[in-house]
């Protein structure tokens, strides 16, 4: 009996501990801008997490002479 509960106990502290998208995730979006500076569109928002926001947060991309991609997270 003891044993159940110390399995049932060590399963509960696992699933509590291991979530998948902690503190490091983020809402972001691609905000497009002309060769001017002038903002001219922006991409639907998303929720970004670990590597993948690492990749983008606060990115430039440029663009030729579409102008560039700057990518903005909260």
């Amino acid at each position: 009996m003891k044993r159940k509960l110390l399995y049932a106990l060590v399963l509960i502290l696992m699933a509590v501990s291991f979530d998948s998208c902690n503190k490091s995730c983020k809402i972001c979006k691609e905000m497009f801008y002309d060769k001017n500076g002038n903002f001219t569109r922006e991409d639907a928002e998303a929720e970004y997490c670990g590597v993948e926001l690492l990749a983008i947060d606060g990115k430039t991309v440029d663009l030729g002479v579409l102008g560039s991609g700057k990518w903005s997270c909260r």
